[in-house]
This record gives C-alpha cells, sequence and structure tokens, in this order.
C-alpha cells in the first residue's frame, strides 16, 4: 500500500525499531499499514490535521464543521476557525460577495511559531461572519509543510506499538484503531496527544 498523508517514513520507523536489516515486501507492507494506521489514529485523536489539506470552496457556517474542521463560534461568530495554520488563503466570500483582503478587510492569527493550535480568521472592525446556512466560502490550502517534531514521535510509538503487538487487538476488521489502543499507550505518548488535542470555542 501507498502512504497517504503518513506522520514518519518507513525508513525512520524501522530505524526506530532498531530494524533496518529487514528490507522484504512483508516489512514493508507492515510498516506502511501501521504508519496509516497510526497516522489517522492521531487525526482523530487531537480533532487536527498535520499534513497540507485544499480547500476548494470549502463551505462553512455556524451549524456544523465543514469537511477540513472549519468552524465559526456559534455563540459571537467573530471568528473563523481552522484546526492547522492557513497556508494559503486564495479567496473568503460571504454570501457570495468577497469579504475583501487580508490585513484590511479581515486578518488570519496564528499560532507562535513552532507551537501547535487553532488559526482564526477575523474580520476587521469586529465584524460578526454570517449566520445563514453554507454562507462562507473559503479556497486556499491549510496544514503543515512538514509534519511537527513531536507528531512524528508520536507517529513512530504508536506504529512501534502497532508493529510489535502479538495480536490484532489494536485494530478492527477494517484496519482502525479501536477504542482500548489508548489504555496501552505509554503515559508520555498519550499526554502528549491530549496536550494536542482540539478545543472547540463557542
Amino acid at each position: 500500500m501507498t502512504i497517504t498523508n503518513g506522520y514518519c517514513t518507513q525508513s525512520e520507523l524501522q530505524i526506530h525499531l532498531e530494524n533496518t536489516q529487514d528490507i522484504s515486501d512483508a516489512m514493508t507492507s507492515r510498516c506502511e499499514q501501521a504508519i496509516s494506521q497510526s497516522s489517522r489514529f492521531i487525526d482523530l485523536y487531537t480533532g487536527r490535521i498535520f499534513y497540507s489539506a485544499t480547500l476548494t470552496a470549502e463551505k462553512l457556517d455556524i451549524y456544523a464543521m465543514s469537511p477540513n474542521g472549519l468552524y465559526i463560534n456559534a455563540d459571537r461568530r467573530d471568528r473563523i476557525y481552522s484546526p492547522a495554520p492557513i497556508l494559503t488563503l486564495t479567496s473568503i466570500t460571504e454570501d457570495d460577495v468577497s469579504v475583501g483582503t487580508v490585513d484590511v478587510d479581515y486578518f488570519i492569527y496564528s499560532p507562535l511559531a513552532g507551537s501547535i493550535g487553532d488559526c482564526s480568521i477575523v474580520k476587521s472592525g469586529g465584524g460578526l461572519w454570517s449566520k445563514d446556512n453554507q454562507a462562507i466560502s473559503l479556497t486556499g490550502t491549510i496544514g503543515y509543510a512538514s509534519t511537527p517534531w513531536e507528531v512524528k514521535n508520536l507517529c513512530l510509538e504508536i506504529s512501534a506499538l502497532i508493529m510489535r503487538a502479538k495480536e490484532s487487538y489494536l485494530t478492527n476488521s477494517s484496519g482502525d484503531i479501536v477504542g482500548q489502543f489508548e489504555q496501552v499507550l505509554p503515559k508520555l505518548t498519550l499526554l502528549t496527544l491530549k496536550m494536542l488535542r482540539r478545543k472547540i470555542v463557542v
């Protein structure tokens, strides 16, 4: 299989496992599967993404998150929250009208360099975002150009745990990591995951 949006590489995992001699197809397949499973588990557990995702006229409103996890805080309607840094923002429209220019009509607030957290978009002058259904549309990219080091380390630790497990109890028949997986994680790994978990603002 091919790893899509994985947070570590096969060679990095084999170095972590101290097993760089086995270059068989079976080992390659096991590594790739473990990396894919652990990467998506990290996304699901933290409520974030740590790869680059394209927003193609991404629709959002106060009623639900968009497909890529953007939302408007429903009570105040003063911010659009993104689960990852905004790498590019080609356009924002509201009720089919362009919102305008960045740093003039709206501002982008990002986490401090090297830290992980939500990015937000705020209208100038304290303006509110529309409460109409699917009224906001964004085009651009969000995410990370390269995997944050703490996420790479998490991926290595979790992938190694999957690789070392003698039984398949850590994953279900579809290959997804199941609930009890949290209970077998090392304390430091679980603590790091919890620190990266997204907090939703209402």
